[in-house]
C-alpha cells in the first residue's frame, strides 16, 4: 500500500520509512498536535519537510551572503587601489609645489645646483616620518604658526 504526500513540497510516493524513538511526553504532545494517533506520521513528515525546506533556504542565503560579501570586498579593494593612486598623486603634487615655493623663497633659478626638487622633498619628508619625526615636524609647524600670529 503506497501513499503520496498530498502534493506538498517534494511530492511523490512514500517509499522509505524511519523508526523514531521519542519520550512519552513528546509522543503525547505529538498526538495532541496531530489530532489523534493516526495523524502523527503526517505531522512528523510535515515537520521534517519544513525543516528540510528551511535548510535549503539557509544554504541559499549563505551562498547569497558569500557572493555579496565577495563582491563588496572586490569593491573595497578597487576603491583602496584608487585612493592609493590619488594619494600618490597628491604627495607628488605637494612635493612639486613645496619645492617650487622653497626655490622661490630662496631665490634659486632653474639652473641653480642648490635648487630643491619635488622628489627630493618628498623623500626627505618620508625619511623624517619613518624615523618618528612626525611629531617634530608638528612642533616646527606650530612654532612657525605662532611666529606668524605674533606678527
Amino acid at each position: 500500500m503506497s501513499k503520496t504526500n498530498g502534493g506538498v513540497s517534494g511530492g511523490g510516493v512514500f517509499r522509505k520509512s524511519l523508526r523514531l524513538r521519542v519520550t512519552n511526553g513528546m509522543y503525547v504532545r505529538l498526538v495532541q498536535l496531530a489530532g489523534g494517533e493516526r495523524q502523527v506520521s503526517a505531522l512528523v513528515r510535515e515537520a521534517i519537510r519544513l525543516y528540510l525546506d528551511d535548510q535549503e533556504d539557509v544554504r541559499a542565503s549563505r551562498a547569497h551572503f558569500t557572493r555579496s560579501f565577495r563582491a563588496r570586498l572586490d569593491q573595497v579593494d578597487a576603491t583602496h587601489a584608487l585612493l592609493r593612486a590619488y594619494l600618490t598623486l597628491l604627495v607628488v603634487l605637494v612635493g612639486q609645489v613645496g619645492a617650487a615655493i622653497l626655490n622661490r623663497l630662496h631665490g634659486y633659478n632653474p639652473s641653480d645646483p642648490a635648487r630643491i626638487s619635488g622628489p627630493a622633498l618628498v623623500a626627505n619628508a618620508l625619511t623624517v616620518v619613518e624615523r618618528g619625526g612626525g611629531q617634530e615636524v608638528e612642533r616646527q609647524l606650530e612654532r612657525a604658526a605662532s611666529k606668524v600670529r605674533r606678527q
